[in-house]
């Protein structure tokens, strides 16, 4: 008996979410690598672009006080 636990394929790419097939290891739209990747992953696209946004914003808040405090 293994120690690892069998990971099903995802139906999607959780990086484009475009279609994969079940015996793919890797996404043929973008390349993303779908080893160790099953069902829906909590980290989409929406959720990459939100937090680059908010990332994006504290930058430049920070940049801002700083170039007021000068």
């Amino acid at each position: 008996m293994s120690a690892e636990a069998v990971v099903p394929a995802p139906a999607a790419c959780p990086l484009c979410e475009s279609a994969v097939g079940g015996d793919v290891v890797q996404c043929p739209a973008c390349g993303f690598d779908l080893a160790g990747v099953g069902g829906r992953p909590s980290f989409t696209q929406p959720v990459f672009w939100w937090t680059a946004i908010g990332f994006l914003a504290v930058y430049l808040i920070t940049l801002a006080i700083v170039a007021m405090t000068r």
